[in-house]
C-alpha cells in the first residue's frame, strides 16, 4: 500500500488544456464528472461536510444539469481526458 504521495495540483480547463497542448498533446474527448452528485448521494460525505458546502454542491448539481462546460468554469468539478500524443 502506497502511504506517501507527491504533491497534487489543481488547474482550470483552460489551464489544462494549455499545458497537454504546450507539450505537443491533443485532446481527443474530455469529460465533466459532476462530483457534486458524487458528494450530494454518499453516506460518507453527506455527513462529514458543512451546511454551506452542501449547499454549494446542491448549486453545483443544478447548474452541471444546465451546462457542464459553464459549471465548471463557476464550481471546481472533475475532469477526465483522454490525450494522444
Amino acid at each position: 500500500m502506497r502511504t506517501r504521495f507527491g504533491h497534487i495540483n489543481f488547474y482550470s480547463f483552460k489551464e489544462i488544456k494549455q499545458q497537454i497542448e504546450t507539450h505537443d498533446g491533443k485532446i481527443v474527448s474530455f469529460h465533466f464528472t459532476n462530483a457534486f452528485r458524487y458528494y450530494n448521494n454518499s453516506d460518507f460525505y453527506r455527513e462529514r461536510i458543512k451546511t454551506l458546502d452542501k449547499f454549494v454542491n446542491v448549486l453545483g448539481e443544478l447548474a452541471f444539469k444546465l451546462s457542464p462546460k459553464v459549471c465548471s468554469l463557476i464550481f471546481p468539478d472533475f475532469v477526465m481526458i483522454l490525450v494522444r500524443s
